[in-house]
């Protein structure tokens, strides 16, 4: 039996689950775990994030370590990620929800962090990955290795900070491709809508470059002039995100859509999704024109928001999202 990530993510977050409901899904992903049994990440996060609060009857004082599951691995690697990104070469105090971790811990979490760090530099050198996410995960990388070096040279920062800066975005950038991973285990490569005689699409490349441009400012102090989302943007489900967003705005408005960007406000302020027109060729020699998610930001320039405010004078709001027209 498999468990999506949808029922997983509820049970979760639920405050009060079923016992019985968990007791069943603890034991099936526990006979998988155990058999060494293919999991989706979704599966397997859920599982290895309970293991240090499961108790074996023949060892009722320890609980289960994740670390003694190579199943496990790709799950630690994302958890431990979350507590030393901003601490990536374990220089202070690490903590989790035990507290304060010990150093025997940390000295453990530090290598198996710095070996993810060694093996994800040579994936992301590769330029011609057959994979689309990887190929799109190591472009954005390489992008933001350059970023780094020519903000270092012009800050005149020195080799340390530097490495330190790269390090942290290479252990980013494998934080994200699991991300994106999980998410495209159980949805579609491709989400998109017909407008006009065009199709609207939200794909990997889509996805992987707004995550990398706008969102972990607190690692990304070398983009200079980016804007970031904040949480209240669910950035784990975004491609159906952004399609809902836009369905929106066709359903109210696009006879005046210029096939280049929508502008919307929520109580949060005013946030921008551009297009790409991209031509494709298909099969009989015809080429079709697409126009493509390539960028979804939340509007900081004051230069941008004045210029919404003039030319898309007009307003129309539905669920909660506020679509500037022209007038």
């Amino acid at each position: 039996m498999t468990y999506s990530r949808k029922y997983l993510s509820q049970l979760e977050a639920s405050d009060l689950p079923n016992q019985n409901t968990l007791t069943e899904v603890l034991s099936t992903l526990m006979a998988k775990l155990y058999a060494n049994e293919a999991m989706t990440l979704a599966e397997k996060t859920f599982i290895c994030r309970k293991l240090p609060l499961i108790h074996t009857d023949e060892s009722i004082a320890n609980p289960l370590d994740p670390y003694d599951f190579s199943t496990c691995e790709e799950v630690l690697f994302r958890i431990r990620y979350i507590i030393y990104f901003n601490n990536v070469n374990g220089w202070y105090k690490a903590y989790d929800w035990r507290g304060e971790i010990p150093a025997h811990h940390k000295e453990r979490d530090l290598e198996m962090i710095n070996r993810h760090h060694v093996s994800w530099y040579e994936v992301i050198r590769k330029t011609d990955h057959e994979d689309e996410i990887l190929q799109h995960i190591s472009k954005e990388t390489r992008h933001h290795i350059k970023q780094i070096e020519r903000y270092c040279r012009s800050q005149f920062m020195g080799g340390n900070r530097r490495d330190y800066l790269i390090k942290a975005i290479i252990l980013h950038s494998k934080y994200m491709y699991y991300i994106v991973l999980e998410y495209y285990e159980e949805n579609k490569p491709v989400e998109s809508l017909k407008v006009n005689s065009k199709y609207i699409k939200i794909d990997t490349f889509s996805f992987i470059h707004i995550l990398f441009r706008h969102y972990a400012q607190i690692i990304k102090e070398y983009q200079v002039g980016k804007s970031y989302h904040n949480e209240n943007i669910d950035y784990k489900n975004l491609p159906q995100e952004l399609l809902k967003i836009i369905k929106y705005y066709m359903s109210i408005e696009h006879n005046n859509f210029d096939e280049q960007k929508i502008y919307f406000s929520t109580e949060d302020g005013l946030y921008a999704i551009w297009f790409r027109n991209i031509k494709k060729d298909t099969e009989g020699g015809k080429t079709i024109e697409q126009l493509r998610v390539q960028t979804f930001y939340p509007v900081k320039d004051p230069v941008e928001i004045e210029r919404v405010s003039i030319n898309l004078p007009l307003s129309q709001e539905l669920e909660g999202y506020t679509f500037h027209i022209a007038g």
